[in-house]
This record gives structure tokens, sequence and C-alpha cells, in this order.
């Protein structure tokens, strides 16, 4: 079974670590290299928290330079729910724009060990897999419906979520993959008069848009060619299907299947990796990234065997006649190998390349440097219990503005730079500019920016929040509870709509209906369960419902008082324990015996 993509070890090219890199100087570095350079620049970051960071500060300190986000799936390996559709939207706009790129403008592709590490879908199944539109234009609407068909998109009444469309006349809701808003198209005939985004929970429109990009919205496109090589190579690799298994039966009746992208292998004859899509990029790794990508695989394989051990387990219990109406839900995992790069392959993979290592600390005689150095931290003045503090700042900006520096200050919040801003001033700093980028002219500068830790270099300087007042102050967005989301969802439910009772199950609705209990009126959903039996769900108790999902098609009500919703969350839970159990026997092994995780 040939699933991969063969590395290309043809040209060799060189590696080295590249020293003077602190954490913040690093966009600054990788802007400056696009910028000199007529080829990419693929960083790869040691983890998620790192990548956001240094997204924001690249866009911040390099404006004029394109930056395509490849983020990993926000799922565990071998796990049974598919990564969301904001991520996957998001790595297949990525990729098809890499496919269709003709920009000079410099470019940085992002992404993180994880995501690199990991196979993706094949050069040639993006390539006719992009539809484009603009205001004014004339639209095919044969053709856009052919394609979000064949691209994975789900036709509704209501568009709410990243993979639906809607056709009501002349106007076209759809919610592209990979965006964060969907678009509302209103045609006159074939001509496209309108393209609008609009609020999802709303439907009311927020911002005229110029022209609108459709990408698939999965990984797996469940064509006629890819569902026969899943059953192909299902059956190759783990035999005669002689029960129910819901992954396969799904696949092959051409339904989507909660967690098929973990079988990615097994849809297409060959997969590819980040680097194939951009042959000819310059590769700069974070500090530390190769531990990370060893610590990846080494979870990737304590979940693997997991997944053995209890599939083995499953079908020793089978044979010896124990087998339980459960076994149509065991794991069936993917060799790793199919999946992920191995470290050899990783080695030759990179080898094709010139890989730069970034590294935050100084050089020794001889080592290229790139100039900057981790900027001051004034933790021991605040650990003194009469140190001034705001004094000591204003001196070393001082200091730093006399030695030609232009010194910029980062805030975390619109609220914090303010305050901090106007504690300088009375400390005697004067002429200190607000800006909103990196690229300013300004001696003494202010912004919102959220780097961890400053840097200086011969020219600049950066001082941050943390570093003069302290630990980070965590900065969340306010999330609106599940229950006020769901009030906002009630006016777009309609009747037959499902449901999930985490008490009760999976439920239908009926309708919204007032009943009077002791004289007080209650507003509550009606729920339909089996049998004909009803539930009604006071709206202040909304928090105990969920939807069910999209793919609605398939659902089985649950009966009101029944045993079966209680037997199957049991039978997570179960699960869950025992998946750990394995894990922990897994990590134990380890510890006693070392091995490669891939070979």
């Amino acid at each position: 079974m040939t699933t991969t993509s063969p590395a290309k070890t043809e040209r060799k090219a060189d590696r080295y670590p590249l020293f003077g890199v602190p954490e913040g100087y690093d966009s600054v570095f990788l802007a400056e290299t696009a910028r000199k350079s007529s080829i990419p620049v693929l960083h790869v970051t040691s983890d998620d928290v790192h990548f956001e960071e240094i997204y924001e500060a690249l866009t911040f300190f390099a404006p004029d330079v394109e930056v395509l986000r490849f983020p990993a799936w926000d799922c565990l390996p071998y796990d049974r729910i598919s990564p969301t559709a904001e991520v996957v939207g998001e790595r297949l706009k990525t990729l098809s724009r890499l496919l269709h790129r003709n920009s000079k403008k410099p470019l940085i592709v992002l992404t993180t060990i994880s995501a690199a590490t990991q196979r993706i879908p094949p050069q040639q199944l993006l390539k006719n897999s992009v539809f484009t539109a603009r205001k004014g234009e004339n639209i095919d609407q044969k053709a856009l419906q052919s394609f979000l068909v064949a691209n994975g998109y789900h036709r509704t009444e209501t568009v709410r979520e990243a993979g639906e469309y809607a056709l009501r006349g002349g106007l076209i809701d759809i919610f592209p993959s990979g965006s964060l808003d969907p678009l509302r198209i209103d045609c006159f005939g074939d001509e496209i008069e309108n393209i609008r985004a609009f609020d999802a929970l709303s439907q009311r429109t927020t911002e005229d848009r110029a022209e609108l990009a459709l990408y698939p919205v999965s990984e797996v496109l469940l064509t006629e060619q890819a569902i026969a090589t899943f059953r192909a190579r299902y059956r190759e690799l783990f035999g005669a299907i002689r029960d129910d298994d819901p992954l396969y039966e799904s696949i092959s009746a051409a339904r989507k299947h909660a967690g098929m992208e973990h079988w990615l292998p097994l849809y297409y004859d060959q997969l590819e990796t980040i680097f194939d899509y951009v042959p000819d990029a310059i590769v700069t790794l974070d500090y530390q990234t190769e531990q990370s990508r060893e610590s990846r695989l080494q979870q990737i394989d304590d979940l693997y065997s997991a997944r053995r051990v209890m599939l083995e387990a499953e079908q020793t219990k089978k044979k010896k006649g124990k087998s339980e109406s459960t076994q149509s839900m065991a794991y069936r995992p993917v060799p790793m190998n199919l999946l992920y790069m191995g470290p050899h392959e990783w080695v030759e993979r990179l080898g094709t390349h010139e890989v730069i290592d970034l590294n935050p600390f100084a050089p020794a005689p001889g080592q290229k440097d790139a100039g900057a150095r981790k900027g001051r931290d004034f933790g021991d003045i605040r650990a003194q219990s009469a140190g001034d503090l705001y004094g000591v700042i204003k001196e070393h900006v001082e200091k730093l503005s006399r030695t030609g520096h232009a010194v910029m200050l980062a805030a975390y919040s619109n609220g914090s730079r303010d305050r901090l801003k106007l504690i300088l001033e009375q400390q005697g700093l004067a002429n200190i500019e607000v800006v909103d980028n990196g690229d300013t002219k300004a001696k003494l500068s202010i912004s919102v920016l959220g780097l961890a830790h400053g840097f200086e270099t011969d020219k600049r300087a950066v001082l941050t929040e943390q570093d003069m007042l302290g630990d980070r102050l965590s900065r969340t967005t306010k999330k609106k509870k599940k229950s006020d989301a769901f009030i906002f969802e009630i006016s777009q439910l309609h009747e037959g709509d499902f449901v999930v009772h985490e008490d009760h199950g999976v439920g239908q609705f009926e309708k919204l209906e007032t009943l009077v209990v002791d004289g007080v009126p209650h507003d509550c959903l009606k729920l339909i369960y089996a049998g004909g039996d009803k539930l009604f769900v006071p709206v202040e108790n909304l928090d105990v419902l969920s939807r069910y999902g999209a793919a609605e098609n398939g659902a089985v009500l649950d009966r009101l008082g029944g045993s079966a919703w209680q037997a199957r969350k049991a039978r997570v839970k179960r699960d869950l324990l025992i998946l750990a159990n394995e894990l922990l026997k897994v990590a134990a092994m380890r510890v006693l015996r070392h091995t490669d995780p891939i070979q």
C-alpha cells in the first residue's frame, strides 16, 4: 500500500543554527528574511501558543508581508472526533492559496511542528477546488451548486455553521470554509448585485464584500474514487468486515462520519506534506522544535498503542464468546507511518531545504549572529519593597533613546496601554506616540501587542508589559454562556430539529410553548421522544440542551425514562477510563524501555 509521498533527497542544502534571535525578535527576523528572498519562508513553531503569538507579532511588525497560517488539527491523534470546521477551513484555504498564488509580496507560511509532521491531502485534490466570484460578474448557479456538493458543503434552510449553504431564489447564503462570517449573494438573474457578510445568529447583514472565494470543507472529499479506495484499503489493513462497522458503513454510503479524517491515508493514492506545497522554501525552526517533535511522536505512539491494545482486547473477548453489542464501536487505527512522518523521513525532507534553527542565546566566537538579545526585565526592581519601578523604567527608556534606539512599549490591552502611557508621562517621559503597527518612525511609541518578552537590537528596543510590570494577565475574550447562545438559536429551530438533553438524550423539537404552573407562566421548549413521550424544558434551563449537529438524518430518538441514553453515557465513560489506563501502561513501559517512536 503506497499512501505516502516519497522524500525528495536529490538535493542537499545547508542547515545551521542562528543565534541572537530571542522571542519577539523572531517575527522581525522572519519578515526581513522574507523581504530579502524571492522564495517563501516556512516557519515551524514549537507549539500552538507560540504559533498564535508569532502570528500576531508578524501582522504587527510586517504588514507588508503575506502570512498564511497552517495550524494543526485541534483534536488528539486517533480521536473519535473530527477537527473543527474552522481549523480545517484555514488549513485548506492556505493550501489552496499556495497552489493558486500569483502575488509578488513576500510570503511566510506559518505552521506548527504537529502540523508539519502530519501528512495532508495531495495537491491534485485541491488544484480544481477553488471557486471565486466578484460583485458585478455573472455567476453560473448550477456550477456553483455542483462545486458546493463536490467539496463537502451541506445544504440547509438556515446557514449557521461553516460548510453550510442555502438557496432561496436570487439569494444564496454560504458559510465558506475558513471564513469568519457567512456570505449572502444577491443575484439579479445571473448577475451578482451584492455580496454581504452577515451574522450567523441574527441573520442580519453586517458589511459589503467585493468578492468571495470558496474552498473545500473537509480534507476528506467522499468522491466515488475516494470511497472505493477507502473500502479496498480498509479491508486490506483490517481484514474482512464481518460485524457492523459504523465508519465503514458511513463512508460506503458517502455519509460523513465523526472522526473520519483520522483514516486519511485510506482515501487517496498518495498523501503529501506541507513541504510539498512549498518545495523551494527556506525553513526556519523555533528554538527546541526538535524536542517538541520528539514529544509529539511519543504522544502519537502512546495513543496508537492504547488503541491497538483496546482493539486486541475486544477481539479476544469476541473469540471467547464474551462479545457485547459495542463490538461495532471497536476503533481500528491506521499505522502511524501512514499518517505521520517518522524521524528519518523528517531529516530527509529537511535535507532538501535551507534550514535555520533559531536560537535566543548569544553566539560563541565564529557562530552566526542575528544581532538581537532579550530585553530588560525589571523583576529585580519589583522585588525591592522600596524600588521606584516607574522611575527606573523612565531612566532605561531615556538611556536607550540617547544611544539611538527607537523604543516601543507593548501593552496587552487598550486600557493597560493608556494607563501605562499616563503614568510614564507623569514620570516625565514626553512625546509617547500611540501606534497600531510596527511600521513607525516614532522615536518613542506605545502599542497593543501580545508579546511576553521584549528584545533589543542596535537600532530598536521593545519593552513589554510583562517585563515591566510582572506576570502577564491572561487576555480572555468574554464568551457567551451556552444558554445565551442557545437562546439566540431558538428562533432558528424548526419543527423536527433534533436536540440533546444531558439527562434524557436525543429528542425532537416540536415548538415553543407557554405552560402555566401555580399561576405562573413559563416559556418551554416542547420535545418529543420515542413512543410519543413529551418533555417540556423551561427556557431558563437551556444549559441542559445542545444542538444535535448537522448530520440529523441518522438520528434515533431516545425513550424518555429509558436506560439506553444512560447506558451510552456510561459506556463512553468506561471507554475513556480504559483508554486512560492503557495510556498509563504505555507511559510506564516507555519509562522502563526506551524505544524509537517511528521506524
